[in-house]
């Protein structure tokens, strides 16, 4: 461990350089280490140098490039650094494997199965909500409202960040200036943020702006990927089609699902032929687990489905996962579908190629729609439903 001056993130951004660096030179290891507002904390294996050596080397190289930074002299570390032996192996393959991994929600749909699945892989996982919802098993909460953070995150050092209730600038603010330290920043934006006027497949390297259907939605998430970049630029941020899946709160497979229980006709918008682009809760959590791993050079991934289905399709494969034929009524003469269907009149598509390298098979939509409707049968109140059923007994029936 050794006590430090550090003032912002690009002091503790310099810190993580000069480990690199050394790294590469005194043939260490480092399994682990925590950047506190004071001090760091290592866990590393020495090689050929002795750790008295990589620990001057360090603290020299840091100490010149602190000092000309904000042009100072003298010393600029507390005392010797401490250090305790580890001697279990398995202590440190542990080490080396184990992440301790904040989620920020936890509660609904994405977050918690985000949650849910980092704590089946054996991570420390972290979840930070206001406590108002019944919290998975096995997880640590932090309680506290982001807007009001206060020390709450202080005293924590995170391996990984994965922020699923980010919306705007102010909240990926709170965070960062909240929270003791982290490695990783992992952002769940949305593919909200491509205008409707760009070529498609919306791809990474295009303009980003504002778009006529998310309106507020997507503008804010523009702004919060901006902010993320300028405060810690090794940040990824992934941005989904619409996401499907176990824990499902939204008002859409759920909705056909229901119909199909209560052997309704669907009532499909114009010709059904609109294309619509999903991709697994499950995959999305594939991909967040290969970038912890994998650190790729890319830092902004469009994630879905390579192929997307009509709404025809969508909807065979929802009532033939329920077990009940469809009887389809095709509406043409309403001008705003979403009074009565779950998704905008809108097709888009992201191109995905990006993300060859850290997903291997997608999982196939009907299978993914069966595990929705499988924990949708034991969950309908967890969803929240819009009241399209009433608006087709009032207009079309």
């Amino acid at each position: 461990m050794l006590y430090l001056v550090s003032q912002d993130d690009e002091d503790r951004k310099g810190l993580i350089d000069t480990l690199e660096y050394y790294k590469s030179i005194s043939q260490f290891e480092i399994y682990a280490y925590c950047l506190m507002r004071n001090h760091v904390h290592l866990l590393i294996k020495e090689v050929e140098e002795p750790i008295s050596k990589i620990m001057k080397r360090i603290n020299v190289s840091y100490s010149i490039w602190y000092n000309k930074r904000y042009e100072r002299y003298g010393y600029l570390f507390q005392d010797r650094f401490k250090s305790e032996p580890v001697d279990d192996n398995n202590c440190v393959e542990k080490e080396d494997f184990m992440k301790r991994i904040l989620v920020t929600g936890g509660t609904v749909f994405v977050s918690k199965y985000v949650a849910k699945y980092f704590k089946s892989k054996g991570h420390e996982v972290y979840v930070l909500n206001r406590g108002t919802k019944p919290q998975l098993e096995n997880v640590n909460l932090i309680c506290a409202d982001r807007n009001n953070l206060g020390d709450c995150l202080q005293k924590y050092c995170f391996d990984a960040i994965i922020d699923v209730c980010g919306y705007n600038r102010e909240d990926i603010k709170n965070i960062l200036d909240a929270v003791g330290a982290f490695k990783d920043y992992i952002f769940i934006s949305s593919s909200a943020v491509y205008p409707e006027t760009n070529l498609q497949p919306f791809s990474e390297n295009q303009s980003v702006g504002g778009n006529s259907i998310w309106g507020k939605y997507g503008q804010d998430k523009i702004e919060a990927e901006k902010y993320l970049f300028s405060r810690f630029p090794n940040a990824y941020i992934l941005r989904p089609p619409y996401l499907y899946g176990p824990m499902q709160n939204v008002y859409r497979e759920p909705f056909v699902f229901e119909c199909a229980l209560e052997n309704r006709k669907f009532y499909i918008p114009n010709d059904g032929t609109m294309k619509l682009q999903f991709f697994h809760v499950e995959d999305l959590c594939k991909v967040i687990d290969n970038i912890l791993e994998k650190h790729p050079k890319e830092h902004i991934y469009n994630v879905g489905n390579s192929e997307l289905v009509d709404i025809n399709t969508f909807v065979e494969l929802c009532y033939k996962v329920v077990g009940v034929p469809l009887e389809k009524v095709y509406v043409t003469s309403h001008n705003n579908q979403r009074d009565y269907f779950s998704f905008y009149d809108y097709e888009y598509s992201l191109d995905v190629s990006r993300q060859a390298n850290l997903l291997g098979e997608e999982k196939d939509l009907f299978e993914g729609l069966k595990e929705s409707y499988e924990w949708f049968k034991d969950n309908p109140s967890e969803v929240v439903k819009k009241d399209y059923i009433n608006f087709i007994k009032q207009n079309f029936e």
